[in-house]
């Protein structure tokens, strides 16, 4: 690793210079108790904790800790174990002061006093990540070790430099947890608004096939061609296949064009909805789709009331898009278009606060990451002005 550009008080050294290394011992799933001692096991580290331990998950007795290895302030674990390269070897730092145990598959660096754990894991996890992903082994489960840990370099400012690091790009890991928490807060809030409007909304309430017969909506099922005929069609309509979910389309070969507003049912979800598209796309033999007539019914309104009623939906799976069936099994209650509009521009309104929250956070991410490139790589300093 090259440190010419580096200031000049940074090191770069390998982990094998920066302290010991050891390893956890297995704490099994039976040996987790409601209460008691906390411990980490390595399937944590990188599904319930980010960069450093904030608080524990998981509980043993003390019969099961005098058997497990106990950690100490600053250690550094990696996960020993995972199912895919990117997964392995994810380092978090141990900052706690409380005791706690270690599961086995997690390779425990206890560090010398000059080095952070937590700005070391931020480091290893961002800019350090494409030395890590060459080390593991295994094809269905992943495993990295010590031996090839201990060469893996890290780029090291002094102590108060590492700290001053740390205390910055946690301000925006707050940032980024309070805008999720606030996020989260608004969906479960939105569902219960829509639940609210549409269960008091007037009406009479409409079996779809009734619906249908009003000429208020049309239900039908998309075409079969072969994967030949399939590729003369025109590059700039998109291609789905039965593993992939995109624009509401499930399906191998079969293409069905129009232009028309939509609702599709995928085969594999019992009541998926997927909305209005932009552009033109295919609809499979597979895919229920329905077009709406929106001179008696509002899109948007109906679009709700069927996400209400989708999780209730429990049927044979060959059956699931099947037009027959969802005729027969999906209501839905028609007030006046006036109202149905009201209803709809109220959830609208509340997704959309939703939508620019997520565009926030998203961009939130995105500024941390290219400030923990500079910070990390000493191509920008802290001002401490």
């Amino acid at each position: 690793m090259n440190n010419q550009n580096l200031p000049d008080d940074w090191k770069v050294l390998p982990l094998s210079q920066l302290g010991s290394f050891s390893k956890g011992k297995g704490i099994t799933k039976s040996d987790l108790q409601n209460e008691e001692l906390p411990c980490i096991r390595y399937g944590e580290i990188y599904t319930l904790h980010h960069h450093s331990v904030k608080r524990f998950h998981s509980f043993i007795n003390t019969d099961v800790a005098r058997s497990s290895k106990k950690l100490k302030f600053n250690d550094l674990l990696f996960a020993g174990s995972g199912e895919t390269l990117e997964e392995i070897g994810k380092a978090v730092g141990y900052r706690l002061k409380q005791e706690a145990f270690a599961g086995g598959d997690i390779v425990i660096l206890s560090l010398k006093d000059q080095y952070r754990a937590d700005y070391i894991a931020y480091y290893l996890n961002t800019l350090g990540r494409k030395q890590i992903n060459k080390l593991g082994t295994g094809h269905s489960v992943v495993h990295i070790y010590s031996r090839a840990l201990e060469k893996v370099f890290v780029i090291l400012p002094p102590l108060h430099i590492q700290e001053s690091i740390v205390e910055y790009i946690e301000q925006w890991d707050t940032a980024i947890e309070k805008t999720e928490a606030l996020i989260d807060a608004k969906e479960r809030q939105f569902g219960w608004l829509r639940s609210q409007l549409i269960k008091s909304c007037s009406g009479k309430i409409y079996k779809l096939e009734e619906l249908e017969a009003l000429k208020i909506i049309k239900l039908g099922r998309g075409d079969v061609i072969s994967k030949k005929d399939f590729e003369k069609y025109p590059g700039s309509y998109p291609v789905y296949s039965s593993s992939v979910k995109k624009n509401g389309v499930f399906g191998k070969y079969g293409k069905f064009m129009f232009e028309q507003k939509l609702i599709t049912w995928s085969i594999d979800g019992g009541g998926d909805f997927f909305y209005r598209p932009k552009h033109k796309f295919s609809v499979t033999n597979v895919c229920g789709y329905m077009t709406v007539n929106e001179e008696k019914l509002d899109y948007a309104f109906l679009t709700a009331q069927l996400q209400l009623l989708h999780a209730r939906l429990v049927f044979d799976y060959q059956y699931k898009a099947h037009p027959s069936v969802i005729r027969k099994i999906y209501k839905a209650k028609l007030p006046s278009l006036e109202e149905q509009k009201r209803i709809a521009h109220i959830l609208n309104t509340a997704q959309q606060e939703i939508t620019l929250l997520k565009k926030l956070c998203r961009k939130y991410r995105t500024q941390k990451r290219g400030l923990m490139q500079k910070l990390l790589s000493g191509q920008r300093k802290i001002n401490h002005g």
